[in-house]
């Protein structure tokens, strides 16, 4: 499950555990990951999208 949530300092945090299942491998694992992103600039199109 993963949550996230929006500051208005432009910084965006999830926190997020994920069962995960990895051919070969018999049982799931859970992996946990959580980080806080910071906006750096305004956002743009995919260049591919543009290209379109």
């Amino acid at each position: 499950m993963a949550m996230g949530t929006a500051s208005a300092d432009d910084t965006w945090s999830y926190d997020e555990d994920t069962a995960m299942l990895i051919r070969g491998k018999e049982e799931t694992f859970h992996h946990t990951d959580r980080n806080t992103l910071v906006r750096i600039g305004p956002p743009t199109q995919n260049p591919l999208a543009r290209q379109a």
